[in-house]
């Protein structure tokens, strides 16, 4: 398997232990297939996103299934190794959850990825789905840096321009109390939790990658998103 070798990489991102949810359980029904495995430069979306955190120094991905989790465990071999457990794929933790009360909505696969990732010591967790790519350093450094600084904060939300995007960077305590929500009530939604929350507990933080606000929901997008990398293709990915 590919190793990070690259010592000024480790230097840069040796303090980083922060674990990643990566939310893949929607159906796609927009797209001819699951998000996650629309094809990038080559080989499924999902992957890619995966790699993107790599290259910006992650070493633990949670990669949460639903809907269509047959479609990826048969399309990617190293999902079904991932399983359940904790899998080395190019050098990174690999582990695939498939959460089977899909049906309650995405709150339920947080739960599950919540699930996944705490059962070690990290204190606390990026949150990303696969509908948003992944962009640079910047904002993993700016939700690092906040949650470092106000230790009782819950989350640490990024923003371009007022808007809020992902990677969201929850608190282990914050994110373990979600656990106990009802995924089919109403209220439970992760956005609505953190508008409601004390201003103290959530930070906002403005960064400059325009990435981390967009939100790949139909062929169009697709399409735009990825022509856009073909013209100007991003040096991490």
């Amino acid at each position: 398997m590919e190793q990070i070798t690259s010592t000024e990489t480790e230097k840069q991102h040796e303090s980083r232990r922060y674990g990643m949810i990566l939310l893949a359980g929607g159906a796609g029904t927009r797209m001819d297939c699951p998000k996650g495995l629309l094809p990038f430069s080559g080989k499924p979306w999902v992957l890619e996103q995966i790699n993107r955190f790599r290259n910006v120094g992650g070493r633990t991905v949670v990669v949460v299934l639903g809907n269509k989790s047959s479609k990826y465990l048969s399309d990617i071999p190293d999902f079904k190794y991932a399983l359940d457990t904790v899998y080395e794929y190019r050098g990174m933790n690999l582990k695939v959850v498939v959460n089977k009360n899909f049906e309650s909505g995405q709150f339920s696969s947080l739960q599950a990825g919540i699930r996944g990732l705490f059962d070690g010591k990290d204190s606390a967790c990026f949150l990303s789905t696969v509908d948003t790519p992944l962009g640079g350093p910047e904002a993993y450094r700016s939700l690092e840096t906040n949650i470092s600084e106000f230790p009782n904060l819950q989350a640490v939300v990024p923003e371009v321009q007022g808007k809020g995007g992902h990677p969201i960077l929850l608190s282990r305590t914050f994110a373990l109390s979600l656990l106990s929500l009802d995924p089919w009530a109403e209220t439970s939604r992760l956005d609505s939790i953190l508008r409601m929350a004390p201003w103290e507990k959530v930070r906002r933080v403005p960064v400059g990658d325009p990435l981390i606000t967009l939100n790949i929901n139909t062929p169009e997008d697709w399409r735009t998103f990825v022509a856009s990398c073909e013209k100007k293709p991003r040096p991490f990915s």
